[in-house]
């Protein structure tokens, strides 16, 4: 099901990158004297640094925006996702059939002459036509059957080809003609909507696709679209193109000079900021922000992962407030690890609560081997010693009952005063689990399901 949210600046700039989508209209705005044709911008970042959340901010107020810099931007912007194309052989096929659908009301409104009208169809028709032939291919379908079928498809448009045969020249000939017919309808265009009006095509998560195929999108991008006015925004990751280069052309390929033969700018998407990120995401005091900021870097995380970690924590934080002590808070570092432990090392979080764990520094050769070894880089060496290392000798297979003096209502033994709430305990009868179902419970925010 499409998701019919769009992300915006004004309604979620969570990372604060207006301020670099402005200068990037002003490198636009002002690349008319020193770009010859079209213009290729690169926006450079990793996998998982929210360059499609950009991307698509970046649209949506280039669309809606009434600010001054993105109204005298005088822009149309169309976004292709190159991944989700990325099993086509022919990279120019999908992106001409997008622009197609972008842009064949705006030529009826214009007006535009029959002539190009005519043309765009010759494209489509072209596409529509190789298409189908992908598609029977990938199904099996037998080359006789396929014969019948470009008979049929040559037929209706009166083309006799009785021969079936390719003819490599005309294919060439024919090829060559599309892709001027295309600069043509694209520039006819960009005229039609005004004097000097420019088409911005981002094209997204090249990074994704198969190596074959992200290096054809952008050699179509440089030698099918070299057209005035119209202006690429890549998202990609150098590094990760780098070794699409290397697998394709060999590892003596000189892989970051070839990519820059395709592009005319490249600048990096700014890193994000956790500590603002976080307070204003979870409104959390100071000193417990610093807790969370401490912990997640310490996983050098994705901004996927600084959303999702950051939301878990959030909710538990909310579950658990207030933290207004000493003793909240310790007990609050234990928790914000064990969250950010369970989203990075699942199997060794499963681990360390059913106790059936060792540590890597500690294997013996009478270490029994069905324990799982973690290492200590998994989580900071003062958190496993005060703290998780602590839940092992089978505390964790303890039930709350066997852990709590329930006379007086204290802990029995150390290292686990900063774990339970024995409030929480009596008021939801939880003295039935044992201590790894009650952490795990209480990270779930689901302290009151027995």
């Amino acid at each position: 099901m499409a998701r019919d949210f769009k992300y915006t600046f004004s309604n979620s700039d969570i990372f604060k990158r207006k301020r670099f989508a402005d200068n990037l209209v002003n490198v636009i705005s002002k690349s008319e004297h020193f770009r010859d044709e079209s213009f290729v911008i690169a926006i450079d970042s990793a996998w998982g640094t929210g360059k499609t959340i950009f991307l698509e901010q970046f649209e949506q107020e280039i669309k809606l925006s009434e600010e001054e810099l993105y109204v005298n931007l005088n822009a149309t912007v169309i976004r292709y996702n190159a991944w989700i194309n990325d099993d086509w052989d022919d990279a120019f096929v999908p992106i001409a059939y997008h622009l197609f659908q972008q842009f064949k009301d705006d030529i009826i409104k214009m007006g535009l002459k029959e002539e190009l009208i005519n043309d765009f169809k010759e494209i489509v028709y072209s596409i529509g036509k190789n298409l189908l032939e992908g598609y029977l291919n990938s199904k099996g379908i037998t080359e006789e059957t396929m014969g019948f079928i470009k008979k049929a498809f040559n037929r209706n448009r009166e083309i006799e080809d009785k021969s079936m045969e390719v003819d490599f020249f005309k294919a060439y000939e024919q090829n060559t003609a599309l892709k001027n017919k295309l600069k043509k309808i694209l520039l006819e265009i960009s005229k039609g909507y005004g004097h000097e009006h420019k088409l911005i095509i981002i094209i997204d998560e090249l990074d994704r696709c198969k190596p074959t195929y992200a290096i054809q999108t952008l050699e179509v991008v440089k030698h099918f679209f070299g057209i005035e006015n119209v202006i690429f925004i890549l998202g990609i990751d150098m590094e990760q193109l780098s070794h699409s280069v290397s697998t394709v052309y060999g590892q003596n390929m000189d892989s970051s000079g070839y990519l820059r033969r395709f592009v005319d700018l490249i600048f990096r998407l700014p890193l994000v900021e956790l500590d603002p990120y976080i307070r204003e995401r979870t409104q959390m005091k100071i000193e417990d922000s610093k807790i969370v900021q401490n912990a997640i870097k310490f996983y050098n995380p994705s901004v996927r992962d600084i959303v999702k970690i950051t939301n878990s924590i959030y909710f538990f934080y909310l579950s658990q407030m207030p933290v207004d002590n000493a003793e909240k808070r310790s007990q609050f570092r234990i928790y914000v690890y064990l969250i950010c432990l369970k989203h990075y090392y699942p199997k060794e979080y499963k681990e360390i609560l059913s106790d059936n764990f060792c540590r890597k520094s500690e294997i013996s050769s009478h270490e029994n081997n069905t324990r799982v070894v973690i290492d200590n880089k998994i989580l900071p060496k003062e958190i496993w010693e005060k703290s998780i290392y602590g839940l092992s000798s089978g505390r964790n297979m303890k039930k709350i009952s066997e852990l709590i003096d329930i006379d007086s209502e204290t802990l029995i033994g150390t290292n686990i005063d900063h774990l339970i709430n024995i409030a929480e305990v009596k008021k939801y009868n939880l003295y039935n689990l044992t201590l790894g179902q009650y952490i795990d419970r209480k990270i779930e925010v689901m302290p009151n399901q027995n």
